[in-house]
């Protein structure tokens, strides 16, 4: 078990959908309490790496709204997962 799953960010996500993950990435970086790995699994969304983890570690770190966007988000990800398979960004 590898821990994450692999999609390709350049044919699934919209100007939106990088926005958001900017803006999440910008927030738990404000946070002084911050977890670096969640910092790192939201970086990972910008190269095709979805970790298993990443709304658990969210739900401590982030407000209700932004885990709501952020949850639609991961079943965005899971959903082209699941109708294409596992994917590789091109970085």
């Amino acid at each position: 078990m590898k821990g994450y799953k692999n999609f390709d960010r350049h044919n699934l996500f919209n100007v939106g959908d990088m926005t958001l993950v900017r803006d999440l990435i910008d927030k738990v970086c404000m946070n002084d309490n911050r977890d670096d790995s969640l910092h790192n699994s939201l970086y990972g969304l910008y190269d095709g790496y979805l970790y298993d983890d990443l709304m658990q570690r969210a739900t401590s770190q982030l407000p209700t709204t932004d885990l709501m966007d952020l949850r639609k988000l991961v079943e965005k990800i899971n959903s082209d997962i699941s109708i294409n398979g596992e994917t590789t960004t091109l970085i």
